[in-house]
Parts: C-alpha cells; sequence; structure tokens
C-alpha cells in the first residue's frame, strides 16, 4: 500500500513539473528561433496533456527505486525499461524525436546519454551523501 500511495504522490507532483519543463522547453525554442512566435493551440493542446501524462508516469516509476529487496543494477535496468517503453513512443508522436530514422536514433541515443549522466550524477550525490552520514555517525560514537 505504501508503494501506491508514495507513487500517486509523486506522479501529482511529477505531473506538475512535466507540464512546466515543457513549457520552459517552448520558452527557450522560441527565443532561439527554432519555432514560430505563435504557436497553433491544435499543437499546444495535446503537447500539455502529453507533458502532464510523461511528468506523472516519470515520477510515478522512480517507485522502483524504493524496492529494497532489488539490487541497485536491477532497478536500474527496470527503470531505464519502463521509461523507454513510455517515453520513446510519446515523444515520437509528440514530435519531439524527428521523423526520419537518423534522427531517430540521434535521439534515442540522447536519451540514453541523458539516462546515464543523471544515474550517474545520483548516483555519486547519494555515496557522497552516505560517507557524509557514515562520518557524522563515527565523529557521534567518539
Amino acid at each position: 500500500m505504501f508503494y501506491i500511495k508514495e507513487a500517486f504522490k509523486r506522479g501529482f507532483l511529477g505531473m506538475f513539473l512535466g507540464v512546466f519543463l515543457n513549457q520552459l522547453i517552448f520558452v527557450i525554442l522560441i527565443l532561439s528561433g527554432e519555432i514560430p512566435d505563435m504557436i497553433n493551440a491544435h499543437y499546444m493542446i495535446p503537447q500539455f496533456f502529453i507533458s502532464i501524462g510523461i511528468g506523472f508516469y516519470i515520477a510515478v516509476i522512480t517507485i522502483i527505486f524504493q524496492i529494497e529487496s532489488w539490487s541497485i543494477l536491477k532497478q536500474t535496468i527496470y527503470h531505464f525499461i519502463a521509461m523507454g517503453i513510455v517515453y520513446l513512443p510519446a515523444a515520437y508522436f509528440a514530435g519531439w524525436m524527428p521523423p526520419h530514422l537518423i534522427g531517430r536514433v540521434s535521439f534515442i541515443a540522447l536519451y540514453i546519454l541523458i539516462y546515464v549522466i543523471l544515474w550517474l550524477s545520483f548516483k555519486t550525490y547519494w555515496k557522497r551523501k552516505i560517507e557524509m552520514l557514515n562520518t557524522e555517525i563515527e565523529k557521534n560514537r567518539k
């Protein structure tokens, strides 16, 4: 029950974060001249709902890292697959992924690269945090 309740709490926060990030990316693209200043509502409305769905889903599946009986490798593999199963098709249908083969391959390679960078960043962060806690515990024992 804990996992379900926690997943939904994360999911609802993820919805807002997904929309925020989507809109931030649009603003950056507009300011850089990549997309026109005037965007059609028929384009923006689906983008809004896709970003809500993806934000919710991505936040929910972080619960995988709470399963203590799984190794970090198993958690990472399941999370990576779960992300790809939903994110990559959604990105294709949202128009975020280029339509030609080289563009798709590049998009998937970028997805993998960003995943690895984020994973290594979080691993480094938590490793430092654990070292600090262990140092603090050792200091309090003396």
